[in-house]
């Protein structure tokens, strides 16, 4: 009987140690594919065992972390204090984080920080008490989190500024047209110095606002078919006249470039802005660069999010060496009003409103810094996908304008002050003027005057009816009829209609509403 008493107990024994070693394989088994950070320490806190998920989320080797403290895991001031809520649980049962989820802070070897979610319960193993943590990483979440955050933060004041800027524009026209109109009755030298300076002020006050629009992706472009290098060159030829004689400016063009389709205007102001934001950042002498290439869509860096419609873009680099950005200001820098600069300095909308500008161009901006190395700027534009090309569109100041035969123009703007002051002009340019406030009145007067040569229209207007939609309506009831669109608020202007009309930005000059008068009016 002692026998068979003791090989049934061998039996049992043998049986026990298969199940242990079956879910011994069955626990290794899970908690190495959990892709969670699994972690278990003994009640003074000694990391036992940390699952592969752990080593990969903080960096460590199985040596570098079994036997050693979970502190290790946590940033001061909680890496001193984790002993002491230990140590209060064991005595008094007083739970700090145990059976509950919660959001902590973790650090990696490397010693950066990053959000977790942390849950720790309570188990007995063979009579020892263990914890259990589960980690779960939270950095893409928070990262996803900002960037929403940052990008519904910017449209609202894309929002604003965008609604600022059209009224703004009114009242720059408003200011501009009357002054023109008393220039005439200015005699003096001095009565014309002063009208000159104000009339300058409001072109700098128009140059702010596009500024604005081209921060909030809303600003009117006349996007061109241009030659890249040339524009680099005709732009540094201006700069190296500029830029102190301390710095040096060198380019490496690449020999051909494909076409690219952008506003020349708007991205001469942007490469004159970074060229001189270098400038500013080396302290005496130094250099800045500029390069160009083409690169393929493949070849983009990672960190240039564009899901490419285009398979090939124009890369633009302005590089300097001087004091670099530290990282933390360097996450700022695209934001408006933000300015690494004095006080006194800048507006803090100068690369914001290269970004702006790019983004709307269908490009993509970045930037990198190293501290007293210097910054990279790098632009990306997407090429042309055949080498067609389109007349350029300017709208530069004429000394003299060709004036009016007569012809009936029906201007419609809801604005009482803007519309006064355009009836004024277009009756001193030689032109007879029907007016209306607003769509429904502009489509009854057209339909009882058939002679109405061209539609004047603000694009924003209350009522229901925008000025490319009562464009398309009073086309259809006058063929002949010739169409001029203005607008101080440019979002419309990424209206697929819009393509047909042609659009005058305010605040503009006597002479430019002239010439789009002229120009439109002699379209066949």
């Amino acid at each position: 009987m002692s026998g068979e008493t003791k090989t049934s107990s061998n039996q049992e024994e043998s049986l026990y140690q298969h199940d242990s070693a079956v879910k011994e394989a069955k626990w290794r088994a899970l908690i190495d594919e959990v892709p969670d950070a699994v972690i278990i320490i003994n009640e003074t806190g000694i990391i036992q065992e940390a699952n592969p998920a752990t080593l990969k989320l903080f960096g460590y080797v199985p040596e570098e972390l079994i036997n050693q403290s979970v502190s290790i895991l946590m940033p001061e001031p909680f890496r001193t204090k984790h002993g002491d809520y230990l140590k209060r649980y064991l005595e008094t049962g007083e739970k700090h984080i145990i059976g509950r989820r919660r959001e902590e802070i973790a650090v990696g070897k490397d010693g950066k920080a990053f959000p977790v979610t942390l849950s720790v319960s309570e188990a007995r193993y063979d009579g020892v008490r263990l914890f259990v943590g589960i980690i779960h990483d939270l950095s893409n979440i928070k990262t996803n989190e900002e960037k929403l955050f940052q990008a519904q933060k910017y449209e609202a004041i894309a929002q604003l500024t965008a609604g600022i800027a059209h009224d703004f524009n009114n009242l720059l026209t408003v200011v501009q047209g009357n002054l023109e109109m008393l220039s005439a009755q200015v005699s003096s030298d001095a009565g014309h110095e002063i009208l000159a300076e104000v009339l300058d002020a409001i072109d700098d006050g128009s140059h702010l606002v596009k500024q604005l629009l081209a921060f909030g992706r809303k600003q009117v472009l006349k996007p061109d078919v241009i030659n890249i290098n040339q524009l680099v060159r005709d732009t540094l030829r201006l700069l190296r006249r500029t830029i102190t004689e301390t710095i040096e400016i060198h380019d490496t063009l690449a020999r051909e470039l494909p076409l690219v389709k952008v506003d020349p205007i708007q991205l001469e102001n942007a490469l004159m802005n970074l060229v001189i934001n270098s400038r500013d950042a080396i302290a005496e002498h130094g250099q800045i660069f500029i390069e160009t290439s083409v690169v393929s869509a493949a070849d983009l860096p990672p960190n240039i999010p564009i899901d490419s419609l285009h398979e090939l873009y124009v890369y633009i680099a302005v590089r300097d060496n001087g004091l670099g950005i530290p990282q933390d200001v360097l996450d700022h820098v695209f934001e408006p009003f933000f300015s690494t600069k004095k006080t006194s300095k800048g507006s803090g909308l100068g690369l914001s409103m290269v970004q702006g500008f790019i983004k709307q161009s269908g490009g993509e901006i970045s930037i990198e810094s190293e501290l007293d190395r210097g910054t990279i700027v790098s632009l990306y534009l997407p090429c042309l996908d055949d080498s067609g090309t389109v007349s350029s569109d300017t709208s530069s100041d004429n000394k003299g304008y060709e004036s009016g035969n007569g012809e009936l123009i029906l201007l419609v703007e809801d604005d009482a002050r803007v519309r006064r002051v355009n009836s004024r002009r277009l009756a001193k340019i030689g032109y007879e003027v029907l007016e209306a406030k607003n769509g429904k009145q502009a489509l009854e007067i057209l339909a009882a005057n058939p002679a109405v040569n061209l539609l004047f229209s603000d694009i924003a207007m209350p009522g229901g009816m925008r000025g490319h939609e009562l464009a398309d309506q009073a086309c259809r009831l006058l063929p002949h009829l010739k169409v001029l669109l203005t607008t101080g608020y440019a979002e419309e202007h990424a209206t697929s209609n819009l393509p047909r009309y042609r659009v005058l930005t305010k605040p503009y000059s006597v002479e430019q509403l002239a010439k789009y008068l002229r120009e439109v009016l002699g379209e066949q």
